[in-house]
């Protein structure tokens, strides 16, 4: 007998530098044979972005989503190029991953937000795609406290098998 689907995180400053070290090449995660986007992977089941296999990628592991383009966009320095060490509400967007669906579209919620390269980036074809497909998942409240574009917090792929988020539900 086969275990059944593994969901995948990834995060922390040692994956992204890491991965920033391997560019291109192919990574294992954390479950045997699992690797993340390099030529020729998606075809293999093992692939973490493909089945639907649940992954979150949560602060630097929203990078490594990003830029190994398993999600769009790009995370850059805050806006006003300070660490941030903070509670955050968010707003729930998108209740139907398996990573938001035990909360309510519109349920905001109070997360930790901890970093110094968390403002989401992306042309604007990206960003209309994004909120056109519903793939924000969640959005800062009150104010953009690192300068993301329409404060958004985290998205997923088109799947929404696939989800970064910038703050850190811990």
């Amino acid at each position: 007998a086969t275990a059944g689907p593994v969901s995948q995180i990834v995060g922390g400053w040692q994956v992204t530098s890491l991965f920033t070290l391997m560019s291109g090449q192919a990574m294992n995660i954390s479950a045997p044979n699992a690797t993340l986007n390099a030529p020729g992977n998606a075809n293999n089941p093992n692939y973490i972005g493909s089945g639907g296999l649940p992954v979150l990628g949560i602060c630097n592991g929203f990078q490594v989503l990003c830029e190994s383009h398993l999600l769009p966009g790009a995370l850059t320095r805050n806006s006003d190029l300070h660490f941030l060490c903070r509670d955050q509400k968010v707003v729930i967007e998108n209740s139907s991953t398996a990573w938001t669906n035990s909360f309510s579209k519109g349920q905001e919620i109070v997360i930790p937000l901890k970093n110094g390269e968390g403002s989401f980036q992306c042309d604007d074809e990206t960003l209309k795609v994004l909120e056109g497909n519903g793939q924000v998942i969640a959005r800062y409240v009150d104010f953009d406290p690192n300068g993301s574009r329409n404060l958004i917090a985290g998205i997923s792929n088109e799947k929404g098998n696939v989800v970064g988020l910038m703050p850190h539900p811990e």
